[in-house]
């Protein structure tokens, strides 16, 4: 098996012996230093997946509210092209007195021709 040396300065080698002597996780400072490169690796690999995992979810998140906003947008759209503006209600309503007014001078002519119809029915 390959080695790798690790040149450190005394105090920090007496660090790294008494943590080992403290914990009963590593059996000698190799033990530590492999088993700690493995965690960064494994923390730094984590780390990315985490990462990628709240980019997707963000990805996700801005996808949704963009679908929300063209179904608002569309919406909005609809409502603009179905929405009368006061011009046109007020067109709307001239158009509608005007009719009803036909309507009342047709209905009125009816009568006279009515009330003719029956003056001369009764002349008779």
């Amino acid at each position: 098996m390959p080695r790798v040396r690790v040149v450190v300065s005394d105090e920090k080698k007496q660090r790294w012996q008494d943590y080992v002597g403290e914990t009963p996780e590593y059996d000698s400072v190799s033990d530590l230093v492999r088993k700690s490169v493995e965690q960064e690796i494994n923390s730094e690999s984590n780390s990315q997946m985490d990462q990628y995992e709240e980019l997707y979810q963000i990805m996700e998140a801005v996808e949704s509210l963009e679908k929300k906003h063209s179904r608002l947008q569309d919406s909005l759209d609809a409502h603009r092209q179905n929405s009368i503006t006061k011009s046109d209600m007020d067109e709307l309503e001239s158009m509608i007195g005007e009719a009803i007014w036909e309507y009342a001078n047709m209905i009125r002519d009816l009568d006279g021709n009515q009330d003719s119809s029956t003056e001369a029915t009764d002349e008779k």
